[in-house]
């Protein structure tokens, strides 16, 4: 943009066209060749950036939205490839100029806000920090009134000491491995959004990007979709887990106990997904513009700003999918849908004890069979195939996304998965049930094994000469993800009796406690962290193993930096005011178990 007025930066997608249906050349000929193989960019429709002044000289920017500009610059672009006996038209087109987006009520109301609550934070912290000067009676009577209290959950300075304090309890050393777990979860997200993002923008190496699924070492990141049912695994197992401590004097779980659990978890996860989602609606289209700005950050504040209320609501997996608002929240309308459903399972499980293998049986076997039932019935692929076409759209146009991946009917074998070891678990807390050599060796071959065997089993299936079959298909869709499931499942319970040998001692690491902390915040914020950088980028990006390695490392820093602040701002003073405000029958509800538990006792051999 240094012309000024002079100048006119396009983005357009440009259909390419034979100049002679009857007689293609050669180029026309090799280009449709391509195009049958589903692993490839559409060649025949290019996506360039082009500067007005330099590449169609002669055309008149005036007049950008009229019909004639578009005619002007397609006959002036199928210029370049008339020797290869090809024209054009302009499928999709937008220019950008030195004219800003003008602030609305929307965006000042937002500013307004981040100003004022800053304030208060920086009064509250202040508040709370200077009492910590007094003596501890003081601090306590300085702290103790309902101003103090108030005040103490927005403090920046306890929130961080909340943070990084880990209870040297033998309950939370059981659970010590599941936010270690959360983290390395989390990080494995951030690396395949990572490479999405980077697909998104322009490839200098298109060919990396098609034969990407070819190496059988990346498709444990091309099959990694099935690491989110590690999310889905957790929260069920830590409900069912809570639930039974929490009420295991207690014979029924009334409606009125379970709206309130659900209440709890709703005010605990919504206050920082309306601020992130506020900061998708308005602020985030005004920051410093990018060639691509407009189809990677332009798309989401539309969708955000027509679709904001589904994300509240966590529908938006159903409602109006294909224009989703932050679209991977769709994990969190998914996995609060099945959490309503777990805890009328866990009611039932409560009243009926004696038939709890059954209502455990039953909502297994329906949750598994559902998405083989639908991938049959609808003879959709085997797998959701990550190839460049699908990603450009971030596979909201793939229909096994929107049917068999972030829908909640396709994901109820995990969560039971996760209810009957949550369940287990409440069990046999107090017992070591592994202590055999036999059974520490078929622990390890169960929880590697299943979890990276059904992943290794995918790879014929992204060959181009793999043919789909509907029975195959609803095997691995019903099969597939809740193997791994399975899999790890069984590496979580074998670290909660003390196997797992390093990575026992990784994710127990104290660092880890904090990090697995921060990962919904960094859940919430790393998307749009990747959506300007790649709307921001001035050149193709070589696409190599090293880059993406690279580029995730930087991701999952900045990610996590950042919710290190939404985190101690936001996320843990709304926790503080949960434990407060609204009626609670334990903390289980809003933070790990910090309950004292009887040591381990020995099964006898």
């Amino acid at each position: 943009m240094l012309l000024g007025e002079k100048s006119l930066y396009c983005t357009i997608e440009f259909q390419l066209e034979p100049i002679d249906p009857e007689n293609p050349t050669d180029s026309w000929k090799q280009i449709q060749e391509l195009g049958k193989n589903p692993k490839n960019y559409h060649h025949d429709r290019l996506r360039h950036g082009i500067c007005l002044p330099f590449t169609c000289p002669n055309i008149t920017i005036a007049e950008v939205d009229h019909s004639s500009f578009r005619e002007e610059l397609a006959n002036c672009y199928s210029k370049k490839y008339e020797n290869k006996g090809m024209y054009g038209t302009i499928r999709k087109i937008h220019c950008q100029t030195n004219e800003s987006i003008p602030f609305d009520s929307y965006d000042t109301a937002v500013i307004i806000f981040i100003l004022v609550y800053l304030s208060f934070i920086i009064y509250a912290s202040f508040y709370e920090g200077m009492a910590r000067y007094k003596t501890k009676i003081q601090y306590e009577q300085i702290t103790g009134t309902t101003v103090g209290k108030l005040l103490s959950c927005f403090s920046v300075p306890k929130n961080f000491y909340r943070l990084k304090t880990v209870k040297d309890t033998p309950e939370v050393k059981s659970l010590k491995s599941i936010q270690g777990i959360r983290f390395f979860n989390m990080s494995l997200v951030i690396l395949t959004h990572c490479i999405m993002s980077t697909l998104v923008g322009p490839v200098s190496n298109p060919k990396m990007a098609e034969t990407f699924t070819d190496d059988f070492s990346n498709i444990a990141i091309s099959a990694g979709s099935h690491a989110v049912q590690t999310f889905f695994l957790i929260s069920a197992f830590l409900l069912t887990y809570h639930v039974f401590l929490a009420f295991e004097n207690k014979k029924e779980l009334d409606i009125k106990t379970l709206f309130w659990i659900f209440v709890n978890r709703y005010i605990r996860l919504t206050p920082p997904l309306a601020f992130v989602l506020a900061i998708h609606s308005t602020l985030l289209v005004h920051a410093p513009k990018g060639p691509f700005w407009d189809h990677i950050i332009g798309e989401e504040y539309r969708k955000c700003r027509k679709n904001f209320w589904t994300n509240l609501l966590y529908i938006n997996n159903y409602v109006n999918p294909s224009e989703m608002c932050m679209q991977q929240t769709w994990y969190m309308a998914t996995d609060t849908q099945l959490f309503i459903m777990a805890l009328f399972i866990l009611a039932a499980m409560k009243k009926f004890k004696k038939q709890i293998k059954w209502i455990l049986g039953v909502t297994l076997v329906i949750g598994v069979s559902i998405p083989g039932i639908l991938a049959f019935i609808n003879n959709y692929d085997s797998i959701v195939r990550g190839y460049p076409e699908p990603l450009y759209n971030y596979l909201l146009t793939v229909e096994e996304w929107h049917v068999l991946y972030s829908a909640a009917h396709s994901n109820i074998g995990a969560y039971i998965i996760g209810i009957i070891f949550g369940y287990l678990y409440y069990l046999y807390r107090n017992v070591n049930l592994i202590n055999a050599k036999i059974y520490i060796v078929l622990y390890y071959i169960l929880s590697y094994g299943l979890a990276l065997g059904i992943i290794a089993v995918a790879y014929p299936m992204f060959d181009s000469s793999y043919s789909n079959s509907n029975i195959i298909s609803a095997l691995y869709w019903s099969g597939g993800k809740n193997i791994f499931t399975l899999g790890v499942a069984i590496g979580i319970f074998g670290m909660t009796q003390q196997l797992g040998w390093f990575g026992l001692w990784l994710c127990r690491w104290n660092p880890m406690q904090s990090l697995g902390r921060l990962t919904y915040s960094a859940y919430l914020v790393h998307v749009f962290l990747m959506k300007i950088r790649s709307a921001y980028i001035r050149f193709p990006v070589y696409m190599s193993h090293y880059n993406i390695i690279i580029s995730t490392m930087g991701d999952i820093a900045v990610a996590y930096f950042v919710a290190f602040l939404l985190c101690l701002s936001l996320e843990m003073p709304v926790t503080a005011l949960q434990k407060q405000w609204l009626p609670q029958k334990s903390e289980e509800f809003i933070k790990t178990p910090q309950v004292l538990v009887p040591p381990k006792i020995e099964i006898q051999k």
